[in-house]
């Protein structure tokens, strides 16, 4: 199937939406956008993501995903935005106002938390009690996700490509829906 419209993946941190999103890229034929990767490029930094979320904090990081997602020109597009894209307001009404495909990937709580603490904890969870503070921040960001999207997909520990076919389907559905 043609994709006429592009596709926002949305998802908690290590949800999957980098990796999923160049394969439904290569699957649609289409170009792919990571937001994370267009703010480090932009910003010629030798900080990693994580760094210049650390160092330069949290708003300016949320005024660097609406200039980066602003900035893609070419559609049809795959693009995965960060795991706290669903609590930038500006952003989201952004995304929604453009007629794109927002699509969340619903992975559950103990699956992200695990790929989480094997990469080293991030900057919004390095308080006193991570384990809790990612449960509050999953159960609020799912919440966002799901309500911002036109497809939520739940996902379990299926392998990559059983995921992906589940992300197609579910796209093909909707784009046949909306044809």
């Amino acid at each position: 199937m043609k994709l006429l419209k592009t596709i926002v993946l949305l998802g908690i941190k290590h949800s999957g939406k980098t990796s999923q999103g160049r394969l439904l890229a290569q699957h649609y034929n289409v170009d792919f956008a990571d937001i994370d990767s267009l703010i480090f490029q932009k910003n010629g930094s030798r900080q990693s993501i994580r760094e210049l979320y650390r160092s330069r904090g949290l708003q300016w990081f949320m005024e660097q995903e609406l200039e980066a997602i602003s900035d893609i020109s070419r559609h049809p597009v795959v693009i995965a935005t960060g795991g706290g894209s669903m609590e930038n307001d500006k952003l989201m009404k952004h995304i929604g106002n453009q007629g794109w495909i927002i699509l969340f990937i619903d992975a559950p709580e103990e699956m992200l938390w695990n790929r989480i603490i094997s990469q080293g904890l991030p900057p919004f969870l390095e308080g006193k009690n991570p384990g809790s503070q990612f449960s509050g921040l999953y159960a609020k960001r799912r919440e966002l996700g799901r309500r911002a999207a036109h497809i939520a997909v739940p996902v379990t520990q299926n392998g990559q490509s059983a995921v992906t076919a589940q992300l197609i389907q579910a796209l093909d559905s909707r784009m046949q829906e909306h044809h």
